[in-house]
């Protein structure tokens, strides 16, 4: 998937937060990423997509966009984490084939996701 030859090449990278980025062979053209993003990065992307479902979310009782944001994570929580996901692999993977020369071919595809908001 990605084009460039090597065995592994751990390197801290600042899409993963300084935690680390795992690059592995996994056949003539494609690779394994293993990332760790942090809090510190996961944090402002929540807070982004917590926004973005206050400013569009209609609940009954609120003019649209005028709904707290506690009920707004409660009500959309799994919505809120799925992007938050999405957006953080997203970036990551982005940034990582930046700063190790990849260049993908097509889309990536996110086999698992090991994803605590707590944690990173």
């Amino acid at each position: 998937m990605f084009g460039r030859k090597g065995k592994a090449a751990p390197a801290p990278g600042p899409a993963a937060g300084g935690d680390g980025v795992r690059i592995t062979d996994a056949g003539p053209c494609q690779k394994h990423l293993r990332l760790r993003v942090s809090t510190a990065l996961l944090a402002p992307l929540r807070a982004a997509v917590v926004g973005e479902f206050q400013r569009e979310a209609t609940l009954p009782g609120f003019r649209k966009g005028r709904a707290p944001v506690a009920l707004i994570e409660q009500r959309f929580a799994q919505d809120i984490r799925q992007e938050t996901l999405q957006r953080a692999t997203r970036r990551a993977i982005e940034e990582a084939a930046k700063t190790h020369g990849l260049k993908p071919v097509g889309p990536f595809e996110l086999r698992t996701a090991d994803f605590e908001e707590a944690q990173g």
